[in-house]
């Protein structure tokens, strides 16, 4: 079957060669959760891409930072993903204080998707 994108990290696959993305909806949240991650400066010819979620992983988990982390997804999706609506992003508590959880919830109006990213920095980075 064939596929949309390679899915990151990669990996390889019997079928495709390399595992893909299947579908839209599989597609825009692997491009979400690479643009939180993703630093600035760090994507070669684009210095200003990224929400640099890395950066945040050393502050205090308070309600600045996350203010400052929200308002730094919502610029960057309307920026680089003008076609996705962030509709809440919220920072679940977690029991260890040294975790930093994100929760995006967002849509894609014109094709009817709405899903939500959950990025908890023990696992992800």
């Amino acid at each position: 079957m064939s596929g949309i994108a390679p899915k990151l990290p990669l990996q390889t696959s019997p079928i495709d060669g390399y595992a893909l993305t299947k579908t839209l909806k599989e597609t825009m949240k692997q491009n979400l959760k690479m643009l939180v991650l993703t630093a600035p400066g760090e994507r070669a010819m684009n210095p200003e891409y990224g929400v640099g979620l890395r950066n945040y992983l050393f502050d205090q988990n308070v309600g600045s930072v996350q203010s400052n982390l929200s308002s730094a997804i919502q610029n960057q999706a309307r920026r680089y993903m003008p076609f996705l609506k962030v509709v809440e992003i919220s920072f679940p508590e977690s029991e260890n204080p040294n975790v930093l959880n994100v929760r995006i919830r967002y849509s894609i109006p014109n094709v009817n998707i709405r899903d939500v990213l959950e990025i908890n920095t023990t696992n992800a980075l």
